[in-house]
């Protein structure tokens, strides 16, 4: 857990904003690349997880 996460929370949270993720560490550029793709790939896998839901959600509805 990063010195700026409130603690019980991840590292890799939806922005306050609806639509907008952000990721990395801006307080140690050496551990930023490494980090953000970690944190990258965790966000990708969470928002295909949702389209894949919506896709079958979609499914279910046209097929009575």
């Amino acid at each position: 857990m990063s010195a700026q996460t409130p603690q019980g929370e991840s590292d890799t949270l939806p922005a306050r904003t609806v639509g907008l993720w952000a990721s990395g560490n801006a307080t140690d550029l050496t551990a930023q690349v490494g980090a953000s793709a970690a944190a990258g790939a965790h966000i990708n896998a969470r928002l295909a997880t949702a389209d894949t839901d919506a896709v079958l959600a979609a499914a279910q509805e046209c097929s009575g």
